[in-house]
């Protein structure tokens, strides 16, 4: 375990991201893990963490903070990291850890130029799509994670994008549902949700702003989860329960895979 020393209590310190890309760095130091810059936006670097040789990198993609302002998701993606350093060492995950560093010092959804970077990926010419594009090129994965904070929740909210496989969201919802029960609207942005679940299918030819979810989808990854805690809840449960997300789903493709053997 690397202990970050940092007091959760105080939420302005989960918006420091110098000081969250440092706790990276001591996490990738102590598992031994490749710290790779994968592009460079307002003076902040744009981290890729893997491991060194492919022999040990899980096919899994785990992003956070592509929107500033939900640091319950960066802190909880953090947290994790940092108490699995030891099963880090061992074999890693594909890890974006913040893929909007400025956004995240400024509690701002955006970046510096007012763009939405995740609606961005079909034609977005930022440096971070250009640059987490061209490090994603050739990889698949078998699952991805992409960690979010909604202002409008009252729980805890999953996009599962329909592929025909056994679905898995219903079991985390019920599974968090101590530390944060499942929203209970049966309408979330606009779309019909079943039980705290936005499960659909899409068409790349009708959806003009591509989510980084949706882009890796159509192009890097069998199973994508967006997971959407409610950002007016407390600070430590909102990391608790990324943290415990990403620790349940690590669980659910480790069963998925042993059976596949």
């Amino acid at each position: 375990m690397v202990r970050s020393g940092i007091d959760i209590a105080d939420p302005a310190r989960c918006h420091d991201a110098a000081f969250l890309l440092e706790r990276w760095h001591r996490v990738a130091k102590a598992a031994r893990l490749n710290c790779l810059e994968i592009a460079r936006v307002s003076g902040y670097p744009i981290l890729a963490i893997s491991p060194r040789t492919t022999a040990r990198t899980l096919p899994i993609y785990i992003s956070s903070g592509i929107h500033g302002d939900e640091a319950g998701a960066t802190e909880g993606f953090i947290s994790w990291a940092e108490a699995h350093v030891d099963d880090l060492a061992k074999s890693a995950p594909v890890m974006l850890p913040c893929l909007n560093p400025w956004g995240l010092t400024q509690n701002s959804r955006l970046d510096e130029q007012g763009r939405d970077l995740n609606r961005a990926f079909r034609r977005g010419r930022s440096p971070l799509v250009l640059g987490l594009k061209h490090f994603l090129q050739n990889r698949r994965f078998d699952l991805a994670l992409t960690l979010h904070e909604d202002y409008d929740a009252n729980g805890l909210y999953i996009y599962e994008i329909d592929t025909g496989r056994p679905p898995w969201a219903d079991l985390l919802i019920t599974h968090l549902a101590p530390v944060i029960p499942g929203d209970t609207r049966p309408l979330i942005e606009g779309r019909e949700a079943h039980g705290s679940v936005i499960r659909r299918k899409f068409n790349p030819i009708e959806i003009p702003l591509v989510p980084e979810a949706l882009y890796l989808h159509f192009r890097h990854a069998r199973r994508v989860f967006t997971f959407e805690t409610p950002s007016e809840f407390a600070l430590s449960q909102r990391a608790e329960t990324h943290r415990r997300l990403i620790e349940a789903s690590l669980d659910l493709w480790k069963t998925e895979h042993a059976k596949a053997l």
